[in-house]
């Protein structure tokens, strides 16, 4: 008895640089452990290729020729290898919104007969179209109504990564789609680190307790709201602020001056774009994980800290949180709730160690990987298997 075919699916991103953000790791990490479900499956990128710890077959990571246009992601040779090979897939994942990858998916699919899924990863909430400046909430309206609204419209499912995710893009704008669908989403456990970082610069003395931020450096990161209540906190002297991950260098400067004018400016760090076996360092050596966010449509970088035995204090807007437990620290983004934070429960130690097992616990237990996997892996064969039959 031969075994059924592989469901084969495409995965269509704006970047394969780990440092643009995005679900660049989830993405890989899933694919991976789809195919012993039965999904094989492939990422198509603008180029170059910045990924490390890749754990999916070789030859199905396809990098088309760089962005002509980097802000629009504008790469003429993405749509020209699509329209060579798209056909050789049951169906495509376009991640992202508002830019030319997805654009060129989406006609290409169409062209071919192709069905393909829209997966916005939270740029359809409120927050990314409508608080992020007058100028591209306007461009983002129009280019709805100009582009991704056809888009949406013509795609066999519109897919999220939480219920709440999905509850608020409709909110955002009216999707003209019958199949809204929440796909499991998360990542594979990092390999532990032990020992001392490849980059010494990101030693942690012993006697040393750290408070960790990673991530991209970005206002809807909140990092200067962390840093302010940072200041204003009555910190333990032990205590030291790691802020690690890429970011525009203007708003990095800002950020550095706010944390030299504060109390605490040599127990600040900014330690860069940090990856592989120094992020895990950091991760496990911190025993707190940061992030004030305004808005994140699930926040892997939390399940990575929790993971690594970190405890994590988020805010509510992190839709991650929907999957802690009571004994998680998940706070409103009033300024004195943090500060009270960092002045109190952030330096008991028992506290700590409690927390962060629960946090494990209650994601080890919803958010399994081999689970989460498995059940990836069936959402996308339900939703392209027999396409070309």
């Amino acid at each position: 008895m031969t075994s059924p075919k592989p469901t084969k699916i495409l995965h269509v991103l704006s970047s394969l640089d780990k440092r643009d953000g995005g679900p660049i790791r989830a993405v890989v990490d899933l694919s991976a452990e789809g195919v012993a479900y039965g999904l094989e499956s492939h990422l198509l990128a603008p180029g170059p290729l910045e990924l490390a710890d890749n754990p999916m077959a070789e030859g199905r990571i396809h990098i088309a020729p760089p962005a002509v246009f980097r802000l629009f992601r504008y790469a003429p040779g993405l749509r020209r290898w699509l329209r060579q090979h798209v056909r050789e897939f049951d169906g495509v994942v376009i991640h992202g919104m508002w830019l030319y990858p997805g654009y060129a998916a989406a006609m290409e699919c169409l062209r071919a007969g192709v069905p393909y899924a829209c997966f916005p990863h939270g740029m359809l909430d409120l927050y990314p179209v409508n608080r992020s400046g007058f100028i591209r909430r306007v461009k983002k309206h129009l280019y709805w109504r100009l582009v991704e609204r056809w888009l949406y419209e013509g795609a066999a499912a519109v897919v999220f990564t939480t219920q709440r995710e999905l509850k608020n893009a409709s909110a955002t704008f009216r999707i003209n789609n019958r199949k809204l669908v929440v796909v499991p989403y998360g990542i594979a456990p990092m390999h532990r680190h032990a020992g001392r970082p490849c980059n010494e610069k990101l030693w942690q003395p012993p006697d040393r307790r750290v408070a960790l931020f990673f991530g991209r450096v970005h206002p809807k990161k909140n990092v200067g709201f962390l840093i302010e209540a940072w200041n204003k906190a009555s910190v333990a002297p032990d205590y030291h602020l790691v802020i690690a991950g890429p970011g525009d260098p203007g708003y990095l400067a800002h950020l550095e001056k706010l944390a030299a004018a504060g109390p605490y400016r040599d127990r600040i760090h900014f330690a860069g774009w940090v990856a592989g076996a120094d992020k895990a360092y950091l991760l496990e050596r911190a025993q707190w994980f940061l992030l004030p966010s305004l808005q994140e449509n699930f926040g892997v970088a939390v399940l990575e800290a929790a993971q690594a035995g970190c405890a994590v204090a988020i805010s509510n807007e992190v839709y991650l949180a929907d999957y802690l437990s009571p004994e998680s620290a998940v706070m409103d983004l009033r300024m004195e709730t943090w500060t009270e934070f960092f002045s109190g429960r952030m330096a008991d130690d028992g506290r700590t160690a409690a927390t962060a097992a629960a946090d494990c616990a209650s994601l080890s237990s919803r958010l399994n990987a081999a689970d989460v996997g498995r059940n990836w892996a069936e959402a996308f064969r339900q939703l392209f298997c027999g396409a070309h039959e």
